[in-house]
C-alpha cells in the first residue's frame, strides 16, 4: 500500500493558522484571500468582518478577496481599478471607498492589502484589513 504524501499539506496549514492567529490580534474586519489562484479567493474570513458586512463565512469563502460584493452604485470606479490593479502586481494599496452592507447600508472603509509569502512552498496570502464606520 503506498504511502501518502498527506504531511506536505500540514506546514500550509499551520502558516494560515498562524497568520489567522496574530492578525485576529490586530485586525478585528479582514479577509485573507490566496494570492497563488488568478481570482484570488478568499480562505478565512474574520467573524468582525462577518458581523459588519452581514454575511456569513459561507457566503464569503471563494469569492474575490477585493470583496467586490461589497461594492454599490457609490463606489468610485477608479478605486476598483487602483484594487484590482494593487491585486494583480501583488502591491500594497490604502484607500478610503465607499462599499456596502448585505442590508444595503452604506459604509465607508479603509483598505490595506498586503502580500504575504512563506518559507520554499511560496504560500501567498493577501491580508486585506478593514475599518468600518457606519454612514
Amino acid at each position: 500500500m503506498p504511502v501518502g504524501r498527506r504531511g506536505l499539506v500540514v506546514p500550509q496549514n499551520t502558516f494560515l493558522e498562524n497568520v489567522v492567529r496574530r492578525s485576529n490580534g490586530l485586525h478585528s474586519l479582514f479577509v485573507l484571500g490566496n494570492a497563488q489562484i488568478l481570482e484570488n479567493p478568499i480562505v478565512y474570513s474574520s467573524d468582525g468582518f462577518c458581523k459588519f458586512t452581514g454575511f456569513t463565512r459561507a457566503e464569503v469563502m471563494k469569492k474575490n478577496c477585493d470583496c467586490s460584493f461589497l461594492f454599490g452604485q457609490q463606489t468610485d470606479p477608479e478605486t476598483v481599478r487602483e484594487l484590482h490593479n494593487a491585486l494583480q502586481t501583488k502591491t500594497a494599496i490604502q484607500k478610503e471607498f465607499i462599499a456596502y452592507r448585505k442590508d444595503g447600508k452604506v459604509t465607508i472603509r479603509l483598505i490595506l492589502n498586503g502580500v504575504q509569502n512563506e518559507n520554499e512552498w511560496q504560500i501567498g496570502l493577501r491580508l486585506i484589513s478593514w475599518e468600518g464606520f457606519l454612514r
